[in-house]
């Protein structure tokens, strides 16, 4: 049976989260085989609410322990998911402020190993703008990254209720998503890591994701 570690940590208040969190992370370097297991055993809700606890510091830990695990289109769309349908992860990054998101993702329909994809919030405001992105392996690259140097073709079969495309170079987008990309770490099935390159830099900006729904 799976485990669930929301339930749990709603059971017995925030300490809980905080104590699983620590259980699962330790103090020193992070055996990510070990973690990935543990993570696997949760439930779809367990995994969301681990995603959710971590701090900036946790974060980059993480980020370190998965050097080398690669992820693919698989990891944010898995196979079989049908055109125009959304795959909806829920995210945590290391910003201070509005840090909970949701990234929203849809096969790209006639191209294999590319998926594209859209950052949701309720706060609109705070991201001025929807920020699609592409997810794939660039020309040359040996990482998949969401890539905002591109949105995806007018044509695309997006889901109905996503928002207009918008590139990522108008308006006060510009600041946020204009020649960045989000490189991506396996963390566990069902669970990844981002680290924001941008205009070609390495940033220290990180977040996770925690599919739901399949």
């Amino acid at each position: 049976m799976a485990l669930n570690l929301s339930n749990i940590a709603g059971a017995l208040g925030s300490t809980t989260t905080n104590a699983t969190t620590r259980e699962l992370l330790g103090y020193g370097p992070i055996d990510i085989q070990t973690l990935a297991l543990r993570l696997e055993a949760l439930d779809e809700n367990g995994r969301v609410a681990f995603v959710r606890s971590l701090k900036k510091a946790d974060m980059l830990r993480l980020w370190d322990a998965t050097a080398g695990r690669e992820v693919t289109a698989d990891d944010f769309v898995p196979p079989g998911t049908r055109i125009g349908a959304e795959v909806i992860h829920k995210g945590q990054n290391s910003l201070p402020v509005f840090s909970q998101f949701e990234k929203r993702f849809t096969p790209a329909d006639g191209r294999p190993g590319v998926v594209y994809g859209y950052n949701h919030t309720n706060l609109t405001w705070t991201t001025a703008g929807p920020g699609y992105f592409i997810g794939h392996t660039r020309p040359g690259e040996e990482h998949f990254g969401l890539d905002y140097y591109e949105v995806p073709p007018a044509h695309a079969p997006l889901p109905s209720a996503w928002p207009s495309l918008r590139k990522n170079e108008i308006g006060i987008q510009f600041f946020i998503y204009a020649k960045m990309i989000d490189y991506m770490r396996k963390v566990s099935v069902g669970v990844t890591i981002g680290r924001a390159w941008m205009r070609g830099k390495r940033t220290s900006n990180f977040f996770l994701l925690a599919r739901t729904g399949v």
